[in-house]
């Protein structure tokens, strides 16, 4: 059988090209079904919450992997699929280093929200307590009694005249003592 030179030349290419860009193309450990980086970031920090809440409130076992199935059912993942994605992603640990402080940086900025949202909660909360509840009906000594007739002492009698003193007298001249003299050059 008669091999021609250029097909062993492309087969020699094809072989260098893999090589080279091994990482991205020709990986043999690449699992056919790699998680692409963005989701299988997304599902890491979610079991991140999930394992946080677990140490928090003390879930047991049973439910933190029913968590963890959940998590990976909303992405359409099987656990097993997402375990040889996570072990290929850990063979190069400088990229997996980015990725954890990619996520760290999330986490932070959840929790700043969320710290921010609770605040805000409670002091709604703090100040409807503290405001008066406009259901109740107030005291029977704070209604004003319908029957009572106003005080006659602090109503003005329309019929009483203004004290002369108050009034001004409209043919007083102003004092000329005052007024400054317009021919005066300062």
């Amino acid at each position: 059988m008669f091999v021609s030179r250029s097909v062993i030349a492309i087969l020699l290419v094809g072989a260098l090209a893999c090589t080279a860009l091994l990482p991205a193309g020709c990986d043999r450990d690449r699992p056919i079904d790699l998680i692409d980086e963005e989701t299988y970031m997304d599902i890491l920090l979610e079991l991140h919450i999930l394992a946080a809440i677990r140490e928090i409130d003390g879930e047991d076992e049973t439910r933190y992997k029913a968590g963890q199935d959940a998590v990976l059912a909303h992405y359409n993942i099987s656990r097993d699929q997402f375990q040889r994605s996570n072990d290929y992603y850990h063979r190069n640990m400088q990229e997996q280093q980015l990725r954890y402080s990619t996520i760290r940086l999330r986490l932070d900025e959840l929790s700043s929200e969320l710290s921010e949202r609770y605040f805000k909660l409670r002091e709604a909360q703090e100040a409807e307590t503290e405001a008066p509840d406009e259901t109740e009906q107030p005291d029977e000594s704070e209604v004003p009694d319908e029957t009572e007739q106003p005080d006659e002492s602090k109503v003005p009698d329309e019929t009483e005249q203004p004290n002369e003193s108050e009034v001004p007298d409209e043919t007083e001249q102003p004092d000329e003592s005052k007024v400054p003299d317009e021919t005066e050059q300062p």
